[in-house]
This record gives structure tokens, C-alpha cells and sequence, in this order.
């Protein structure tokens, strides 16, 4: 499913896309020209939680100011109960500001996509290790980026094998089944 904090009735909106099985939401604060931060993204973030939804939230980007992941740990600090998977990184094109924003967050997750085509594999591996590695899911933003080019740049990357394993599919297990 998806949110916008403008939405007339935040909770009403959740409620049916629970009711239609979908376990959580994305947000594209730059697309949806929201803050993260704002008022009305706190009271969106507070109900996701109230309801065990998740938020996949597109994070950073040095164009504009509405996703930047200062404006994301603002948010998920008034709101601790909330999860977010921070896509990109925890922030598309300002991946070094972002670790050092949410890294310590418990709430937050990472994900690979939009990332890996445009940093070192050192330093995607850095990155993602920032994350303590059992919070971050290989992810490829499809259709932006072909799936099969996304795993060959993740499979070039200089992680461990447990590592590896962990990232492509057991932490989003676990993430799974604390949802239930």
C-alpha cells in the first residue's frame, strides 16, 4: 500500500490496506512533497505503529529536502515503535550522512537498491556494516534498475558469506515474523 500524511483519514486508509493483506506501506516523501518530519508524518508514522505496519520510505537525495535523513531520524525518534526500512541506503545520493543519522536507530532497516551502481563495493560494504549487517535487505528498485545487473553489483561485493546470506533473504525473514 501506500501514504500520504495529507490524507483526510490516515487511519481509515490503513485499516484498507490491511484489509486487503498488505502488511505495510511505501512513502516517497520527494515524489509526495511531504517532510518527514512534519506534523502530520509523526501522526502517520504514530498510527502505522498502532497498527504493526511497516513503512518502506524512499530517504535522501541531494535535490531536494523533503526525505533527507535527518528529517528521517527526527521522525522515528518521536515515533520508537515505528518500522522503517529506509530504502537506499537510509539516503539515495548522501549514503555517508544518512549512516551516521539512522545507524544507531533500533527502528530502522536499509535496503540496497538505487545504491550500489553508484558507490565502491568498499564502500557499499562499509556502509552496510554501519547498519550492523542484520538490518539491511538486497533490494534492486525495480523497474529503475534491472534485478539480475542489481544481484551481479551485490554478488561483487566484499562481504562474508554469512553476510551475504543474511542481506539476500534471512533478515527480511525476520523481519517478517516480528510484523506478526
Amino acid at each position: 500500500g501506500t501514504m500520504h500524511p495529507g490524507l483526510p483519514d490516515v487511519r481509515a486508509e490503513l485499516r484498507r490496506i490491511k484489509a486487503g493483506g498488505l502488511r505495510g506501506v511505501k512513502v516517497h516523501p520527494d515524489f509526495q512533497h511531504f517532510e518527514l518530519d512534519s506534523d502530520e508524518a509523526v501522526a502517520m508514522f504514530r498510527a502505522l505503529a498502532e497498527e504493526g505496519m511497516p513503512a518502506l520510505v524512499h530517504t535522501g537525495d541531494t535535490r531536494y529536502t523533503y526525505s533527507q535523513p535527518a528529517r528521517m531520524a527526527r521522525a522515528l525518534k518521536a515515533v520508537p515503535d515505528v518500522k522503517a526500512i529506509c530504502a537506499h541506503l537510509g539516503g539515495w545520493s548522501v549514503w555517508n550522512e544518512a549512516w551516521k543519522q539512522l545507524a544507531d536507530l533500533p527502528n530502522v532497516w536499509v535496503d540496497t537498491s538505487s545504491s550500489l551502481y553508484a558507490l565502491k563495493p568498499d564502500e557499499a560494504v562499509a556502509i552496510i556494516r554501519r547498519y550492523h549487517g542484520d538490518r539491511v535487505f538486497f533490494g534492486t528498485d525495480y523497474p529503475m534498475w534491472d534485478p539480475v545487473e542489481e544481484r551481479a553489483r551485490f554478488d561483487a561485493l566484499p562481504l562474508t558469506a554469512t553476510e551475504r546470506e543474511n542481506i539476500t533473504h534471512k533478515n527480511f525473514e525476520k523481519f517478517l515474523k516480528g510484523l506478526d
